[in-house]
């Protein structure tokens, strides 16, 4: 018989535990997480980038971490965390902002989603491989040194995506993929506008 799996609330509520502390230790916190699942990193990771928080140098971090998260998922194998990362802190004031987010939203979300167990998902592993590999190109996106408002859109992507994947639920899957597929549209537009502004210098 198949171990019941355990409610994202109380996954998010296990985070607000960990911030005890001013400072947590991102291996012992990417450990943690990592329990949950392999696409739980980056759903959580995701999050501090819905606030309007200036992340200077962070972004690139948690960009680098989603796409850890997302290799995982998409080789369907424990993440590598490079150990000198592993002694680097993180605010746990941020952390409790995401937790506090989290359960909120996984509250609701537990209540108006039925998981999709039938053979498209459950059987071949291609659809959340897929979502890890979009997970990985949001990450790379979220960790380029762009224009502020840009790393909303990936985020987005990439809750869906992960939120998806954890809670087995094709409509999540699709809505990230949909939602992937305007991140293209968007930074594609940003490209051209670039090259079309050096073009005229």
């Amino acid at each position: 018989m198949d171990k019941p799996r355990s409610h994202l609330s109380e996954s998010f509520l296990n985070i607000e535990n960990l911030c005890t502390p001013e400072e947590i230790e991102l291996g012992e916190l990417f450990e943690n997480l990592s329990s949950r699942g392999h696409a739980f990193p980056s759903l959580v990771f995701s999050v501090p980038f819905f606030f309007p928080l200036p992340l200077p140098g962070l972004s690139v971090l948690l960009g680098i971490i989603i796409m850890i998260g997302g290799i995982g998922l998409a080789l369907k194998k424990k993440p590598f965390f490079p150990i000198r990362w592993r002694k680097k802190k993180i605010k746990t004031s941020i952390l409790k902002k995401v937790a506090h987010f989290g359960l909120r939203a996984s509250i609701v979300i537990e209540k108006i989603t039925i998981p999709t167990r039938n053979v498209l998902f459950k059987s071949p592993m291609w659809l959340s491989q897929a979502s890890g590999i979009l997970i990985v190109i949001c990450g790379f996106l979220l960790a380029l040194p762009l224009p502020p408002g840009t790393n909303f859109p990936p985020a987005i992507s990439i809750f869906f995506l992960s939120l998806g994947v954890l809670e087995e639920n094709l409509a999540l899957i699709f809505v990230g993929f949909v939602a992937f597929g305007a991140n293209i549209a968007l930074f594609y537009g940003i490209l051209f506008g670039l090259f079309k502004a050096w073009a005229l210098i």
